[in-house]
């Protein structure tokens, strides 16, 4: 088992492989990058975030947004009833889902975990929304 102090986006990309959602590299710096996946026959970004001067990313903010509107009421309701993903409503009016996890001290298979939750997330939100 590999204990992870922060993760590659080699090493990222190789977990979600396992899980199906097809990642691709879309964007890349020195602080951060982002790798689209397909899950659930959506697209949804995960930003991996690096802290300056450190060599491996120890971080990952998962996202993705919907053209459909939510309200305030939606995104609160779900943000009281659920834990680890948040719900807004952004300045276009769209619903988006977020989820942040930390990968210090993550072993694959809790990257995997994040991944399926993550995966478990957007499945719940797109059926409660609906």
């Amino acid at each position: 088992m590999t204990l992870y102090n922060g993760i590659t986006v080699k090493e990222f990309c190789a977990h979600a492989e396992k899980l199906g959602f097809k990642p691709q590299v879309r964007h890349e710096e020195q602080s951060a990058t982002f790798v689209e996946m397909q899950i659930h026959g959506s697209r949804t970004l995960a930003m991996l975030l690096v802290p300056e001067g450190a060599a491996r990313f120890t971080s990952i903010q998962f996202w993705i947004a919907w053209r459909d509107g939510l309200s305030a009421d939606q995104a609160n309701q779900w943000n009281s009833s659920r834990r680890y993903a948040f719900a807004f409503k952004d300045e276009e009016g769209h619903a988006n889902l977020q989820m942040d996890v930390s990968v210090i001290s993550l072993s694959d298979e809790g990257v995997e975990h994040y991944l399926g939750l993550w995966s478990h997330m957007i499945a719940a939100f797109m059926q409660d929304m609906a």
